[in-house]
């Protein structure tokens, strides 16, 4: 995304970044900026990419004590001159033709033990060529190198890209078809994590017209929030400052709490590899960026009418062992476990919530979202649910009293039995075996 770029709090923040490799080396850093005040208009992502790189580079090859000077220019605005000059042990010359070339790394590199292949270069140089600027280079063995690259300033890309986004929502209103199932789904709560400001705020309004919404700007915010109010669905950016969307789908794959949870990535999946690593971190829907709300809208709404079908499903079929209910693997085998803990301690009939929860290693706020979520039942009713289904199984085997089941399914009462029995399968134990006969 091309975002406006504060050079100077931009540079400095880079620049301080650095300071433990410098400061190991003793090496001073000086930035003059001679840009303007407006802002320069450019991928973060390439931009933070090729700046490190270069300077990671100087760094390397600069001598202890020593200097390196980073230098912006103007051209009209139209075009950011950005020279890294050090004052290190150079190039010598009948290396230079290979500087940018693939597996450059000097011969005379004073901290030869430090891991380097020159790939970096390369990769600046590409990046630079990618986004139509340029690259060059001045250097002298033992009086240091000055890298010179020149970048387009993409302004008027910026606005077009905010149109694009602006016409996006507007493009919105939705088939009457389409709005009767989001009037259905409107309570359902839905996290939008995204660090590009004005995105976020189209897609809350956009979105928020529709369902529940919270926000997050970067990811370590996004598990924060999702820890805090379970959402039914994840809306999120690949690329964020702190823990990228990637890093955060991730995070909620393993985290029992929260690994039900579905994730939808925003972006541009670049290859076959990034997509298997997406698919990976429990990624379960990918849209392009600009984003077509009206698909965004209907996938949400299969999602959320899959997680509808799954709580009535289970209910009344109530199989775990059937795969094709379950959104993924995580959710088939936490309520798998939730079932053996249950039979293991079926004839104890204080066994509760709180026994539950403990041997699952959760809160109880946290099992009651996540069942309410994934099965529409609160824990107790799971527990009772989980009881039920088992006694359903002995009555079918047959050899036992309806009285003697109640007590051994954990039911201290046999009128509370078949009271609760009723009411999950629609009959009472002695209809429910008339209608086996």
């Amino acid at each position: 995304d091309i975002l406006p770029l504060n050079l100077d709090e931009y540079i400095n923040q880079i620049i301080n970044n650095f300071k433990p490799l410098t400061q190991e080396k003793e090496i001073e850093i000086t930035f003059t900026n001679n840009w303007s005040n407006q802002p320069f208009y450019f991928d973060k992502d390439t931009f933070d990419k090729i700046l490190y790189n270069l300077l990671s580079n100087a760094i390397k090859y600069s001598k202890e004590g020593g200097k390196i000077d980073v230098r912006l220019n103007s051209n009209h605005l139209k075009l950011l001159e950005v020279e890294i000059e050090d004052y290190g042990i150079g190039i010598p010359k009948d290396q230079q033709k290979f500087i940018l070339k693939q597996y450059y790394r000097a011969r005379n590199v004073i901290n030869s033990q430090r891991p380097g292949t020159g790939l970096g270069l390369m990769m600046v140089k590409k990046l630079v060529e990618k986004t139509d600027g340029e690259i060059s280079f001045t250097s002298e063995e033992n009086k240091g190198t000055t890298f010179k690259i020149k970048l387009r300033n993409f302004n008027r890309q910026f606005e077009q890209q905010k149109a694009s986004v602006q016409k996006t929502v507007e493009d919105l209103e939705p088939s009457s078809e389409i709005y009767e199932e989001l009037e259905e789904f409107s309570d359902s709560k839905i996290l939008i994590v995204e660090d590009n400001n004005e995105l976020r705020e189209q897609l809350v309004k956009t979105v928020g017209t529709y369902f529940q919404v919270f926000e997050a700007t970067n990811g370590k915010e996004g598990l924060e929030v999702a820890s805090q109010i379970f959402p039914d669905i994840i809306l999120t950016d690949l690329i964020m400052p702190e823990l990228d969307g990637l890093q955060m789908a991730k995070q909620l794959k393993e985290d029992i709490n929260l690994n039900h949870i579905p994730v939808f990535m925003l972006t541009v999946l670049q290859n076959s590899k990034q997509k298997i690593e997406s698919l990976e971190s429990g990624i379960s829907e990918y849209l392009e960026k600009p984003i077509n709300i009206k698909i965004l809208l209907a996938k949400m709404i299969n999602t959320l009418k899959w997680q509808k079908k799954l709580r009535q499903k289970y209910i009344h079929e109530s199989d775990t062992e059937n795969a094709s209910l379950f959104r993924n693997k995580n959710d088939q085998e936490f309520l798998q476990k939730l079932e053996d803990n249950i039979i293991e301690n079926i004839n104890n009939n204080n066994f509760s919530v709180h026994d539950l929860s403990g041997n699952m290693g959760m809160s109880r706020t946290s099992l009651y979202m996540k069942l309410k979520n994934l099965v529409d039942l609160s824990p107790q009713d799971f527990i009772i649910h989980t009881r039920l289904k088992h006694a359903k199984e002995l009555l079918i085997k047959g050899g036992i009293s309806i009285k003697e089941i109640a007590y051994s399914c954990g039911f201290s009462n046999p009128k509370y039995f078949s009271t609760s029995f009723k009411k999950f399968y629609g009959q009472s134990p002695s209809k429910f075996l008339d209608s086996l006969n």
